[in-house]
């Protein structure tokens, strides 16, 4: 497949911009993020469209579904809000349109004993879903990655790992 991306300045753009800058600057930079965005914009193009456009499903649905597919008793909406990195408004809304449809992906109960809490869970809609999706999925994923070759993989998880930020220890 070709897709369009975005053009990244010229080095001596980039040199002429450092040059210029108030502060110290390294021209690799800019050159980095804006090759990260192109990456992310790949990604998005050869497999979250995939699972729009073939089975109507966004990421963020994806998400949460692969979240509840590891959980099987389901847990609570605030839990899945954490795991899903959300908040929880937002898994809210999320899966009052996930309960709403012709099939619904998800179920959300009341807890014995306890009424304010909810418990959600994958149906069996749901995993129907993801069993339908994933092939084609993960094929993407390896086609994605596999422009690398497995050691230039986990080098560079181990450089963008740095770049994200830590967890702050409890």
């Amino acid at each position: 497949m070709n897709y369009k991306v975005r053009v990244l300045p010229t080095r001596d753009v980039l040199m002429k911009t450092a040059e210029a800058a108030p502060i110290p600057f390294s021209p690799e930079a800019p050159a980095l993020v804006l090759t990260l965005i192109n990456a992310g914009y790949l990604i998005n193009q050869e497999i979250i469209s995939y699972m729009e456009n073939e089975f109507g499903i966004s990421e963020g649905k994806f998400v949460l579904l692969m979240a509840l597919k590891t959980m099987p008793k389901g847990c609570s909406i605030k839990e899945l809000a954490a795991r899903v990195g959300v908040s929880v408004p937002t898994i809210s809304v999320m899966l009052s349109r996930m309960r709403a449809q012709t099939h619904p992906l998800v179920a959300v109960r009341r807890m014995k004993g306890d009424a304010r809490e909810k418990r959600v869970t994958i149906t069996k809609d749901g995993l129907a879903l993801l069993d339908q999706l994933l092939p084609g999925h993960f094929k993407r994923v390896m086609d994605f990655a596999g422009r690398l070759t497995p050691d230039e993989q986990k080098e560079l998880l181990a450089l963008l790992d740095k770049l994200l930020p830590k967890p702050e220890a409890k």
